[in-house]
């Protein structure tokens, strides 16, 4: 259900946003499923598998998955470093080891900040996410440049799955309203902008 949940609430906000329709994956695609924790929990990337796996048996497609937990744009847009002591948590390198011929990329719940962000003042909270969304894009721009170096021929961009705003735990004693209409609104203009290119 919450998968069903998931794909349906990304479906209808790239259908509000007047997203391009992605043309199918073909036979012989090497597809990267690149993001955060959302993407190496791996719901949203194996239903698309699967049902490329059950749909059409006859499509030699190759998956990989490259999601890590807490990844922002700035995560995977860094070059690697040979000091790094764990270089395969901080660099592209192993995406592009893999030959993709096709990226999907989403980002975007990391980059909008937590508590840092959505508790401070009023008059510090609009500077702070002027500075985010600066941020994101010239690494979401960054990562792009860098997978398109690399031969990547096509890149999908996916607006972050929908984040819980009324949430409240005992380490978030009150709730981050605001964060989804960013990452929806801000970074979803972005990406949709940047589609379109």
């Amino acid at each position: 259900f919450s998968i069903a949940c998931v794909m349906a609430t990304l479906l209808l906000v790239n259908a509000a946003s007047g997203a391009r329709t992605v043309k199918p994956f073909q036979n012989g695609d090497r597809v990267a499923f690149i993001g955060d924790s959302i993407t190496a929990w791996g719901a949203y990337a194996y239903v698309v598998s699967a049902f490329y796996q059950t749909r059409f048996p006859d499509r030699k497609i190759h998956w990989g998955y490259f999601g890590r937990s807490g990844a922002t744009a700035e995560f995977w847009s860094r070059e690697a470093d040979p000091q790094d002591p764990h270089p395969e948590w901080a660099n592209l390198e192993q995406v592009l080891a893999f030959r993709p011929t096709v990226a999907t990329i989403m980002l975007g719940m990391n980059d909008s900040g937590y508590d840092n962000i959505w508790f401070l003042p009023e008059a510090q909270k609009g500077p702070a996410l002027a500075e985010v969304k600066a941020k994101y894009e010239k690494n979401m721009d960054l990562l792009i440049a860098r997978l398109q170096a690399a031969g990547v021929k096509r890149i999908i961009l996916i607006i972050s799955s929908p984040y819980d705003e009324t949430q409240v735990t005992d380490t978030k004693p009150k709730p981050l309203i605001g964060k989804n209409a960013f990452m929806r609104d801000v970074f979803g203009d972005y990406l949709i902008r940047k589609s379109k290119e």
